[in-house]
């Protein structure tokens, strides 16, 4: 069994239970996270654990309080804290997404009673995903285009690929959601052109193989 770290984070807000919750559920529903129950416990789960790290979030609320604990999935089911150097980058990103969180949780609030429909309050807007998904795209076409002139064939194509697609899903949740779009498409087409060079390039190298045998 794996090690268990997580970072904790205390928090008194003194704020109502309808716009607490109305927040988180409205963030990591635009991060997309998850809510589910592992291992016994109510968790919210980001990333799919192979092209992206999986990352979780406990979070409750009562009295006024927030607790949350956040963690990174570690390899054979361990965790690990967001301050420890290992997927430094990953960590980094997420640390500053749930700062973000407490930021939108932690904004005055004018007078009023249903927080999450008659009272306007801020709420997340994930634009930067969505910048991410079309940096990833370009990044992931022009590299798929460019490499095979060099006789190259780089599978980092496809990982952009993949982080724009899966950025894509979060910036399509927010204002700019005509850029998240761009960007999954161009993700696509990227991975698409890196399968369809790798596929010929093996076919040259089969022909060639014939052709000297055929001598």
């Amino acid at each position: 069994m794996g090690e268990t770290k997580r970072t904790v984070i205390d928090l008194q807000l003194n704020k109502p239970d309808d716009f607490v919750w109305f927040i988180i559920n409205d963030f990591c529903s635009k991060e997309g996270f998850i809510f589910k129950n592992r291992k016994g416990e109510d968790v919210w789960q980001g990333g799919y654990g192979m092209f992206t790290a999986a990352l979780f979030m406990k979070i409750g609320y009562g009295n006024g309080s927030l607790h949350l604990e956040a963690w990174m999935g570690g390899a054979f089911g361990g965790e690990s804290d967001l301050d420890s150097f290992v997927g430094f980058a990953a960590k980094k990103a997420f640390r500053k997404s749930i700062d973000t969180l407490l930021g939108l949780l932690q904004q005055p609030l004018p007078e009023g009673g249903n927080y999450a429909a008659a009272i306007p309050v801020a709420v997340h807007n994930p634009t930067k995903n969505a910048n991410s998904a079309l940096g990833f795209g370009i990044a992931s076409v022009i590299i798929s285009i460019v490499l095979p002139f060099f006789g190259l064939i780089s599978w980092w194509t496809v990982i952009l690929g993949v982080a724009g697609a899966v950025s894509s899903v979060s910036g399509m949740k927010s204002t700019r959601k005509g850029v998240a779009v761009a960007g999954l498409v161009l993700s696509i087409i990227g991975i698409a052109i890196t399968v369809i060079m790798f596929v010929l390039n093996i076919q040259v190298g089969v022909l060639g193989l014939l052709g000297k045998f055929g001598r």
